[in-house]
């Protein structure tokens, strides 16, 4: 059984982006499909932007939609120094010399010792710091301050020189001494030792530069000596040598080895009238040259323009038109990119892509200036409420805003207009009929606000009288006001009823009343009119289950006073029936600092900062290793003590005061969000670090980090995280609700 209520957690979130960048340190682009640099925006120094396919996601804000504009991501831990970008997987290496790794893993191109994706950023182990990073379609690899190569990832054809073509799913030394660049394709990797060009793996078109073999799982010299820079494509590799000429080999059907003829060529050949070249580029059909005048020239097909001028295919360099002075060049698929000396980046060639990251999507174009204005914002909010499979956000102008499913119209759209309908929506929209809000909570079917004057609206399924409205129409389309301005302190939302501590130390309760949920003593008649629960006076605090029909009271003295469901002891004594119509005084949680309720069961934190909890144990949600139900609170063994606990339905998560976050209990749809959907986890596991607040719905969870930036994880396959992409998420994923619509 899966129930959907949520109570609104107070959230502050406010990341508002329409900086202009100040410089672009450096341009990758290794994985073809997508670009990334390192920029300083004003004065946040090393951060990283990424252009192009997203595919999975990659770019850390819940989507995998194109974006042909770059998007700034999120900071990572320290100042990031390189940026590196595969085909579905992007790494960086921070100033503190690790490696994180994030993306598609299929073929352990993450280095994480088995082949899980991974939706945020993992430190890649290695047994020094590295200084470089290097990545292909599906590999990786680093330079340590040690001087060895490691790499990991995909080993098609024994490209990684280990003598075998199995893959390599962990950091790997690799048996070559002395290396300074790395250069890797789908197919074969090229390395630069002392000069010295070694090459393994596919050689089906010759670009291994030796004739005889189809491929090499061992590296081989080919002959190339005085090198200092190369790069390689699938069919074809190139090389700078220290006089400035170019030396390719390979494929050279569309004259992208650029001597002045198309043959294939497993023997270095000298590209025709280069003597000042500092760097090469290679897509599979043409290749570019940065010259010392800071100028580029490039040969090969000129497919989409590519070549960057007007002009056919040529098997000898043709100077790139109108460029600025160049200090780095990148190549993908069919674009190259240029980094300027000026501090901006120049593309051209293929439209269609993204990689122009100028924001077109169709025909190729010489010089595109990529367009670092970073339009998108990451929204600010005040409040998170996570229901079922729907969420509200309250934001800083107090206007209430959701998504997700909408069936009973408890996303507050009204009854008409483009959202009045019962239809699901995957990004915030304007509630519109919600007024200015301070709070809001959702119920099963049915949501309430506590508006900035302290009044109370409900609105949505009504059949049991849960918004308020004495009619009983279902639903209430419009938010009908239950209580005016500066009566309510608290307000409690259940499945289908609601409690509120009245400013008078009281507590009123409406809705259904078929588990003794309203306390009014056995009447069990559902009322939309709120009635007092007897023998309220002098309560301080309310809390009732979020997910489930039962509440606690606690007085001035910490007496606690508790009704309503009791099938599995949830309410901490032995259950005589399932329900208790009538408040009963129990004997738990004394000093008890924070309460929470789930569909079966109560967790508290005491003075100490220790977590206890019972009731229901179904699901491995008590946090005790076991399946047993208790009536007495059981400690739940945390590495510290806790800030904060929080109970979904069938799952608890508890924030340490060291800002790690733990959760156990039920893991469907991967609801703890550690990267499986293991049926229970029975013990508390870390789902992050550096959390300073979280909210739990049923089947998803959502974490804020210091940096104010908002995670989430589990089932969004109604649209409920706002972000358009309505997918199961195993691991937490930021969440950039990056498009907002009015009514």
């Amino acid at each position: 059984m899966r129930c959907f209520f949520v109570t609104l957690t107070a959230v502050l979130f406010s990341i508002s982006l329409m900086a202009k960048t100040t410089n672009v340190r450096s341009l990758d682009i290794s994985g073809r499909f997508n670009a990334c640099s390192v920029v300083d925006v004003d004065s946040s120094i090393g951060r990283v932007a990424c252009w192009g396919q997203n595919h999975f996601p990659l770019f850390l804000d819940g989507f995998s939609q194109k974006s042909f504009v770059p998007v700034l991501l999120p900071e990572f831990t320290s100042e990031v120094t390189q940026v590196t970008a595969g085909y579905e997987h992007i790494c960086v290496l921070l100033t503190t010399g690790s490696v994180q790794c994030w993306g598609s893993n299929q073929y352990g191109q993450l280095g994480l010792g088995h082949v899980a994706p991974a939706y945020s950023p993992i430190e890649v182990r290695l047994p020094a710091f590295a200084t470089q990073i290097f990545s292909g379609t599906y590999n990786t690899c680093a330079l340590l301050t040690t001087g060895d190569l490691y790499c990991w990832g995909d080993n098609y054809r024994g490209k990684l020189g280990l003598g075998n073509s199995n893959t390599v799913l962990r950091a790997t030394l690799i048996p070559v001494s002395n290396v300074s660049s790395v250069s890797i394709s789908s197919g074969h990797i090229c390395l630069l030792q002392s000069g010295n060009i070694l090459c393994a793996g596919d050689n089906s078109s010759l670009q291994l530069g030796v004739s005889g073999i189809s491929q090499s799982s061992t590296f081989i010299h080919n002959g190339v000596s005085n090198a200092t820079q190369l790069d390689v494509s699938r069919v074809h590799s190139c090389a700078v040598i220290n006089t400035g000429e170019v030396k390719c080999w390979g494929t050279g059907s569309n004259g992208q080895l650029g001597n002045g003829a198309n043959p294939t060529s497993s023997i270095p050949v000298v590209v025709v009238g280069l003597n000042n070249a500092t760097e090469v580029a290679s897509t599979a059909l043409s290749t570019c040259a940065r010259l010392t005048t800071g100028e580029v020239t490039c040969w090969g097909s000129n497919t989409q323009l590519v070549l960057g001028s007007i002009g056919p295919n040529t098997n000898t360099p043709r100077l790139v038109s109108g460029t600025d002075v160049v200090s780095h060049i990148e190549a993908g698929e069919v674009e190259i990119c240029a980094l300027l000396v000026s501090g901006g980046i120049t593309c051209w060639g293929r439209g269609t892509q993204g990689l122009l990251g100028d924001g077109g999507t169709s025909v190729p174009r010489m010089n595109s200036l990529v367009d670092f204005t970073f339009t998108q914002t990451y929204r600010s909010f005040q409040a998170i409420a996570l229901g079922f499979d729907l969420m509200f956000g309250l934001f800083p102008d107090g206007i209430v805003r959701a998504t997700g499913n909408n069936t009973n119209r408890q996303l507050g759209f009204g009854a008409t207009g483009a959202f009045g309908q019962n239809a699901s929506v995957s990004y915030f929209v304007d509630s519109g009929a919600i007024a200015p809000a301070a709070l809001v909570q959702v119920g099963g079917g049915h949501a309430c606000s506590t508006k900035i004057n302290g009044g109370i609206e409900c609105w949505g399924r009504n059949y049991a009288g849960q918004t308020g409205d004495p009619t009983m129409v279902d639903p209430t389309y419009t938010p009908f006001q239950v209580y005016p301005s500066g009566v309510v302190l608290k307000l409690q939302t259940m499945t289908d009823a609601n409690c509120a501590l009245l400013n008078n130390g009281t507590v009123e309760c409406w809705g259904r009343n078929n588990r003794g949920q309203l306390g009014d003593g056995g009447v069990l008649v559902s009322t939309a009119v709120p009635q007092a629960v007897p023998g309220m006076s002098g309560i301080v605090d309310l809390n009732c289950a979020k997910f489930s029909s039962f509440c606690c009271a606690t007085k001035s003295t910490a007496e606690k006073l508790c009704w309503g469901y009791n099938n599995a002891g949830q309410l901490g004594h032995e259950p005589t029936t399932i329900f208790e119509s009538s408040p009963v005084t129990v004997n738990w949680g004394s000093d008890a600092a924070s309460i929470t309720m789930g569909l079966f069961h109560t967790c508290y934190i005491d003075s100490q900062g220790k977590v206890f909890c019972f009731g229901g144990n179904f699901y491995g949600n008590l946090g005790d290793g076991t399946f047993v139900n208790s009536t007495s609170p059981r400690p739940v063994h945390l590495p510290g003590p806790a800030l904060e606990v929080r109970a979904g339905a069938t799952h608890t998560c508890a924030l340490l005061q060291d800002s790690r976050l733990f959760c156990w209990g039920d893991n469907y749809y991967s609801t703890i969000g550690i990267g499986s959907e293991a049926a229970q986890v029975l013990k508390p596991v870390q789902v992050m670090e550096d959390v300073i607040h979280f909210d739990l719905g049923n089947v998803f969870s959502c974490a804020l980090d210091s940096s104010k930036l908002l995670w989430c994880w589990g089932n969004n396959t109604k649209g409920n995280f706002g972000n358009g992409n309505n997918s199961i998420f195993p691991f937490p994923v930021p969440v950039n609700y990056k498009k907002m619509s009015n009514i």
